[in-house]
């Protein structure tokens, strides 16, 4: 276990959860699908190069036999990646930017690593990976040696945010918009706003510097009101209006 361990903490970009896309020396966590356990492609995954495969579940006698240096047996996945995903956290020392909002999460990561790449290095979640699961996943991942780290954090119902931002602890975050997509549990527009404003609450994030934050409608500009509240160091405001 140890081992594992420090082989993750050591590398980046290696955990993949996805046999498929495994590569050599790749770590395969074998999750549990609505369908089907993940340890159904456990020989797919050490077949395709995979170093190490992890699952919380007792895989079948014949893989064991067949793979039993490459498996490893946590009691809980979720429990055994956040343990990393903080030691990794706690172990950089560049800047962390959190983005969150209705939409566009994803296209303002993408560029900004885009930029950021042409002067520093920079580490990113992939696709849209913004949930609990996803949040984890990148921070695992992350190249701790990196100048920035990049995360979008998503939210479709009460004290998410929260929960995310007290793992990824961003040093500058953006909030591209509050409008009523992904309402989901969260109902209104209101609710999105104090949800996402959580992203900034020094309770759950006492590191934030800057907060990036458009402000065309009254739900956003409540979200800079509290960002104001907060005494956010550094707030700037965007939008299509002039002013």
């Amino acid at each position: 276990m140890k081992e594992v361990s420090e082989y993750l903490i050591n590398n980046y970009n290696k955990v993949k959860i996805n046999s498929k896309n495994i590569l050599e020396n790749d770590v395969f966590i074998a999750l549990a699908g609505k369908k089907e356990h993940g340890n159904k492609y456990i020989s797919e995954a050490i077949n395709n190069g995979a170093k190490y495969v992890i699952t919380d579940v007792q895989p079948n006698k014949k893989l064991n036999k067949l793979f039993s240096n490459n498996i490893i047996l946590v009691e809980n996945i979720l429990d055994f990646l956040l343990s990393i995903a903080k030691i990794k956290r706690n172990l950089f020392l560049g800047k962390v930017i959190g983005i969150t909002g209705s939409i566009g999460k994803t296209s303002v990561k993408e560029n900004l690593k885009f930029f950021l790449s042409n002067y520093f290095s920079v580490s990113a979640s992939i696709k849209s990976y913004n949930n609990y699961l996803g949040v984890i996943l990148s921070l695992v991942n992350l190249n701790i040696k990196s100048d920035f780290a990049l995360f979008e954090i998503g939210t479709n119902n009460f004290s998410e945010i929260s929960k995310l931002t007290s793992i990824v602890r961003p040093t500058q975050i953006v909030i591209t918009n509050i409008f009523p997509t992904h309402l989901e549990k969260l109902l209104t527009t209101r609710n999105v706003a104090k949800e996402k404003s959580d992203i900034f609450n020094k309770k759950h994030n006492p590191l934030i510097k800057l907060a990036i934050l458009h402000n065309d409608n009254q739900d956003e500009k409540y979200v800079v009101k509290i960002a104001k509240k907060q005494k956010i160091r550094k707030i700037i405001t965007f939008g299509n209006n002039n002013k």
